[in-house]
């Protein structure tokens, strides 16, 4: 093999090499990890915390973002910020909420922090809502 040939070999293994390596690390965390979230606000909140790789985050984000597109919602005729977080890109948002795994829907006031649990719909959302406000 003539030494231009090897040389180029050797270029693509170590990128192929580096795109898997990076590719791992991207791969998502492994159960139990934590992310600091957001609490204690003057005015409650209802936050998607999502990450880009993960492919539960895909699906949700559309419907999310459209029940999101305002900033805000009105429950019992009080506003309840909404919003989504990537904590990947995003870190000066998060605050003091764990956060498990990806996606998270996260309803935070001057009580703390509760993980919502409920159909991802934006009826169950506002059933939610409806509860804790």
């Amino acid at each position: 093999m003539k030494m231009g040939m090897k040389i180029i070999v050797a270029i693509t293994l170590l990128a192929l090499l580096i795109m898997g390596a990076v590719s791992y690390s991207y791969s998502g965390p492994s159960s139990g990890f934590t992310v600091q979230g957001f609490t204690g606000a003057s005015q409650p909140s209802f936050t998607l915390y999502y990450a880009d790789w993960c492919p539960h985050c895909k699906t949700i984000k559309p419907m999310f973002s459209e029940f999101a597109s305002s900033g805000s919602v009105s429950v019992k005729g009080k506003p309840v910020a909404v919003r989504m977080v990537s904590p990947e890109k995003e870190p000066e948002k998060m605050g003091s909420t764990q956060v498990k795994g990806y996606p998270t829907l996260m309803y935070s006031d001057s009580n703390g922090d509760e993980e919502y649990t409920g159909p991802r719909t934006v009826d169950g959302f506002m059933q939610f809502l409806e509860s804790k406000v």
